[in-house]
């Protein structure tokens, strides 16, 4: 399993799964299997995190 197998989510995650995707899956260092991560819960967890990051510096303070 991989990061494939994340089901789809809330705004953060889907946020999170695009940056991933766009700007580093497939590049060296980046991939799943280069990266050993093969949970799709803790890809969850990466891309709801990543997405909480992006939306929280989007929003006006």
């Amino acid at each position: 399993m991989s990061y494939h197998d994340v089901p789809e989510g809330g705004a953060a995650r889907e946020i999170g799964r695009k940056i991933y995707m766009d700007a580093l899956a497939g590049r060296r260092g980046f991939r799943d299997d280069q990266l050993g991560i093969d949970d799709p819960e803790l890809w969850a967890e990466i891309f709801e995190a990543m997405g909480r990051i992006a939306l929280t510096e989007l929003t006006p303070a």
